[in-house]
């Protein structure tokens, strides 16, 4: 959800580009995403963006 009372999203979760993308960044399957990762942010509410894994806080983000 937009907000910060959620958890991280689990990794098995998330949609197969971002497991794919974590993997490569990280190097092993994490929970959440991780700094250099690509995402699209289909819906924005305040801080808050809408990627298909869930919700990102867009202060942490640039946009591309």
């Amino acid at each position: 959800g937009a907000g910060t009372k959620y958890e991280l999203i689990d990794f098995n979760h998330m949609s197969a580009n971002a497991q794919k993308q974590i993997k490569k960044l990280a190097g092993i399957k994490i929970n959440g995403y991780v700094k250099g990762m690509k995402v699209t942010v289909a819906q924005v509410k305040g801080d808050w963006g809408k990627t298909p894994s869930g919700w990102i806080n867009l202060k942490y983000c640039k946009k591309i």
